[in-house]
């Protein structure tokens, strides 16, 4: 609007959004073909009243999500640092992966030349965004003799880091001492490597598994002094996430005894005060120690908190964020763990998540082993 004279004037302007009567709308579709899958069909619905400029249809497909894990590897090997836990994660997860591929009947050169960002979560033109992603040219999952030097050079490593009674702490060296989480990963590391065709030498794993058995035995002693209610000797109150990590390596190396059965029996009555990921590693346990009854109440107490979702297709544990800086509280462990307490129950059958489900309770002060909740 102007207002003009032959003396003064003056204008003003006033910019008015025009609205469209509608919104930006997105719908999604997802779909998976099986081994034994040919082809697959997704129904589109796209509506009649809407503007075409402003509708597109995105497609973005991945042979699959799981294959982008060949390209952490290159992380894992070339870690800088040389402590127990990561001398054993540089060439395991490697020897894993490649027995994996190579049992699947692929061409790991093929796999090699022909990686691209399988992120198929991202938008955008494909070459585009294969451009912009990090990816690590020398991958020693595609070369045999390069992982054999990696898994020479770590066995070597690991086993001049342990120490003189069986075990193993951060660092080898003087003044080291034993630690029963570090002892029990490196035993159930060694477990993974010999199931996977590493050679161990002689005695290495077994002195692990004395030490980690004599371990159990201490906390044993402790929890029944509590019990007893005696004074002036090692005492605790309640079974508790370590026992459940070692219990679970002992099972899985054949420990099976009186000593692994009561152990059995002081994480039941005390499974309220794990946390989820030390639970799921209790029902391991308990699956391999035959103790059935105990495995199917861990499952329940756990399965209260999946999540299922069905546009994409997944379920996952919704587990509470209080324990993410310590080694029990990984949300990612506890997924792994759960998912394969349920791959020794029932692998080919789907899982209800409906039944049977029970909260979490304070567990009472009295032996509860006999009483199903």
């Amino acid at each position: 609007m102007k207002a003009l004279s032959d003396e003064e004037s003056d204008a003003m302007e006033v910019r008015l959004p025009v609205l469209v009567h509608g919104m930006l709308k997105t719908d999604s579709y997802s779909g998976a073909l099986r081994n034994n899958e040919n082809n697959g069909r997704l129904t589109v619905n796209v509506p009649v009243e809407r503007q075409a400029d402003l509708t597109r249809l995105v497609v973005r497909y991945s042979p699959t999500l799981a294959g982008a894990m060949v390209d952490a590897l290159p992380y894992l090997a070339d870690y800088p640092y040389g402590c127990t836990e990561q001398t054993l994660n540089r060439f395991l997860p490697t020897v894993i992966t490649q027995k994996i591929l190579l049992e699947s009947g692929v061409d790991l050169k093929k796999i090699r030349d022909k990686r691209a960002n399988l992120n198929a979560q991202q938008l955008g033109d494909p070459q585009k965004r294969a451009s912009r992603w990090k990816r690590f040219e020398r991958n020693p999952v595609f070369d045999s003799e390069e992982v054999d030097r990696m898994v020479k050079q770590g066995v070597t490593r690991l086993v001049s880091m342990q120490c003189a009674d069986g075990g193993w702490g951060w660092f080898s060296g003087w003044g080291e001492r034993s630690y029963p989480h570090t002892t029990a990963i490196v035993v159930h590391g060694l477990f993974l490597a010999e199931q996977n065709g590493v050679a161990l030498p002689r005695g290495v794993r077994e002195k692990g598994i004395e030490w980690l058995a004599g371990y159990q035995a201490r906390e044993l002693e402790k929890l029944r002094n509590a019990e007893k209610k005696l004074k002036k000797v090692p005492v605790k109150s309640s079974a508790d996430q370590l026992d459940a990590l070692v219990l679970m390596v002992l099972a899985e190396s054949g420990v099976k005894n009186e000593q692994t059965k009561a152990m059995v029996g002081y994480l039941d009555r005390d499974r309220t005060r794990l946390t989820p990921y030390a639970l799921a590693l209790f029902g391991q346990a308990a699956d391999r120690l035959g103790q059935a009854d105990v495995r199917d109440r861990v499952i329940r107490n756990l399965s209260q908190f999946v999540v299922e979702d069905d546009e994409n297709q997944t379920a996952y544990l919704n587990i509470p964020d209080a324990y993410r800086w310590y080694w029990y509280g990984s949300r990612f462990e506890t997924q792994a763990a759960f998912l394969k307490l349920l791959c020794r129950t029932e692998p080919k059958k789907p899982f209800d998540f409906t039944v049977g489900q029970i909260p979490f309770e304070r567990a009472p002060e009295r032996d509860v082993l006999d009483v199903d909740p």
